[in-house]
């Protein structure tokens, strides 16, 4: 496959927050999975065997696919470029305030819903924000939007580098 079509064939970047939905079931199954690591680890410092390490590896596969189920994956796709900069330039900073791009308490819960997959509508997805989160939860939300649209560069990257996958 080529360049061009390599290219052609790229989706919009996107970015993941997992909501909790299961707090109880999640207390217990990280307490197992602290419980099934521990054993790991254990039968690795006294050279157990391949066997009963194999076997306490794949418990702690099983107990960590335990915690991931407790949680809902709520994957949000960047807006076009050329979308986004409109959202900004409809959401300017707000005179008096600290915002210095954009309107900081609109503009994210804008981008969210424009980010947001589309099997909830936006009232369902007003709905979940205003009776099933937390104001940090909502926050994280809508901050993991936008960051799906913005590219920050890394500042560990030297000036006149180009990051390469490693």
């Amino acid at each position: 496959m080529g360049l061009k079509e390599r290219l052609e064939g790229r989706k919009r970047p996107f970015a993941t927050y997992w909501v909790l939905v299961d707090q109880e079931g999640a207390a217990v199954a990280e307490e197992r999975l602290a419980d099934a690591r521990t054993r790991y680890q254990t039968l690795l410092i006294v050279s157990a065997g391949e066997d009963r390490v194999a076997e306490a590896a794949e418990q702690v596969a099983r107990r960590l696919a335990d915690v991931r189920a407790c949680y809902e994956p709520i994957r949000l796709t960047a807006m076009m470029p050329d979308d986004f900069e409109r959202l900004v330039g409809a959401h300017p900073p707000r005179p008096g305030t600290d915002d210095e791009v954009w309107d900081t308490k609109a503009l994210p819960r804008e981008c969210f819903f424009r980010c947001a997959p589309e099997e909830m509508t936006r009232t369902e997805w007003e709905e979940f924000l205003t009776g099933r989160v937390s104001e940090a939860e909502r926050s994280a939300l809508f901050n993991t939007a936008v960051a799906a649209n913005v590219r920050v560069l890394d500042p560990t990257v030297p000036k006149d580098s180009t990051p390469t996958p490693s």
